[in-house]
C-alpha cells in the first residue's frame, strides 16, 4: 500500500516537473492540490507522514520506503526551488535543499494540526506564509 502511494504521487510530481514551460509556482501549487484535499476531509492526511509517527514499529521495508518518500520529496522541492530561483520567481533567503525542508515539514506538520484540531485554516495559513516567503512578500494571500 505504501508503494502504491508513494509511487502514485512521484509519478505525479515527475509529470509536473517535466514540463518546463510551467512556473515554478505553477508546479508548486500542483504539489500542494494533495495537500489542500487531504485537508478538506475530516480524517484523510498523507499515508507516509502519519506512518511517519509510528516509525519504530514498522518493519524496516516500510520503515525505508517512508524515509524514501520524504527524501525524494524534498528532493523535489528542492529542484522546484531552485528552478523558482533560477527564473526569478523565488527570493529563497536560503540553500534550497534548506528551504524543501522547512516547506515540507511545514506542509506535514500543518496536516497533522489540522486533523487534531479540524481547522483547516492551519494549512491555508502556512501555505500563505510559505508562498509570501519564497516569493520575497509578493505572493498574494490565500483567500
Amino acid at each position: 500500500m505504501v508503494d502504491r502511494y508513494a509511487d502514485r504521487f512521484g509519478a505525479a510530481l515527475e509529470v509536473i516537473a517535466a514540463d518546463d514551460g510551467q512556473s515554478a509556482m505553477a508546479m508548486l501549487d500542483h504539489y500542494l492540490e494533495p495537500y489542500l484535499i487531504f485537508a478538506g476531509t475530516p480524517d484523510r492526511v498523507c499515508l507516509c507522514g502519519a506512518l511517519a509517527g509510528e516509525m519504530p514499529a514498522l518493519p524496516e521495508p516500510v520503515r525505508d520506503r517512508v524515509a524514501r518518500f520524504f527524501t525524494e520529496h524534498q528532493a523535489w522541492l528542492a529542484a522546484t526551488l531552485e528552478r523558482g530561483r533560477r527564473r526569478g520567481e523565488f527570493a529563497l533567503r536560503d540553500d534550497p535543499a534548506k528551504m524543501a525542508r522547512l516547506v515540507f515539514g511545514a506542509l506535514q506538520g500543518a496536516l497533522l494540526v489540522k486533523r487534531t484540531t479540524n481547522d483547516a485554516s492551519q494549512l491555508h495559513d502556512v501555505i500563505a506564509v510559505l508562498k509570501h516567503g519564497l516569493t520575497g512578500g509578493t505572493a498574494q494571500p490565500a483567500g
